[in-house]
């Protein structure tokens, strides 16, 4: 349902690794400790910890012990935690589904800047799934996805510019979201890119550029393609 977090790979990578535990220390000391710290309140561990039952690594596979762990995690605000519940609820994986828990999760982790949580309460807000439909709200989703460098909300912004859907008309806000995205010369982005040419004076083009170098001057090159969050 989830590819495995960073911290969670590099403590694969640890177990694997580690020069530092004595001879004859059996793998699960790692598991150990962890359980220690996850037991003493580390939300961190709780949340390593229940990866570890979900993956069966150093320890037996068990959903519902990953699934309390990941509860427990979630409620003290670790954010992959968070997505992870609002997975499980959308799914129905390991409780009962509901789309209007899952939206629950997803805001808490997106208002902490989770980028894919932000995605996912975007499109529920879209579809109305699980929360009282509304394109504004969806977009100001998708936007703090886009501030993020996410190239899909940047491209799905330029589109709501111009068509008003959930924003005001702006053409020099869609040129600029086009140009930031990077997809004014690729086919998914070149019939808004003509479409705008025929509304726009060459003026309002260059500074819309402009605009867009600003952008990426303060926040960085859009993510790539292949680098998103996905699941």
């Amino acid at each position: 349902m989830k590819c495995i977090s960073l911290s969670f790979a590099l403590l694969l990578l640890l177990l694997g690794t580690s020069s530092a535990a004595p001879d004859g220390a059996r793998p699960q000391s790692r598991f150990e400790k962890t359980q220690v710290l996850a037991e003493a309140g580390d939300r961190d561990a709780q949340w390593e910890l229940a990866e570890m039952y979900k993956f069966g690594v150093v320890v037996a596979a068990d959903d519902k012990l990953a699934v309390e762990w990941t509860r427990k995690a979630a409620r003290q605000g670790q954010m992959d935690a968070q997505v992870e519940m609002g997975l499980r609820f959308e799914a129905g994986a390991g409780m009962e589904a509901s789309a209007t828990r899952a939206a629950n999760w997803f805001r808490k982790a997106g208002e902490q800047g989770h980028l894919e949580a932000q995605l996912k309460l975007g499109r529920y807000y879209v579809d109305g799934k699980g929360v009282k439909r509304s394109d504004r709200i969806a977009m100001e989703w998708f936007r703090r996805a886009a501030e993020q460098g996410d190239l899909r909300s940047q491209r799905l912004l330029a589109a709501a510019y111009f068509e008003g859907r959930g924003l005001p008309r702006d053409i020099m806000e869609s040129r600029m979201w086009l140009e930031i995205s990077g997809a004014a010369d690729r086919p998914n982005g070149r019939k808004l890119r003509e479409q705008l040419n025929e509304r726009m004076s060459e003026d309002q083009v260059a500074r819309a550029r402009a605009r867009a170098e600003e952008w990426r001057a303060a926040h960085g090159e859009p993510q790539k393609e292949e680098l998103q969050s996905s699941r």
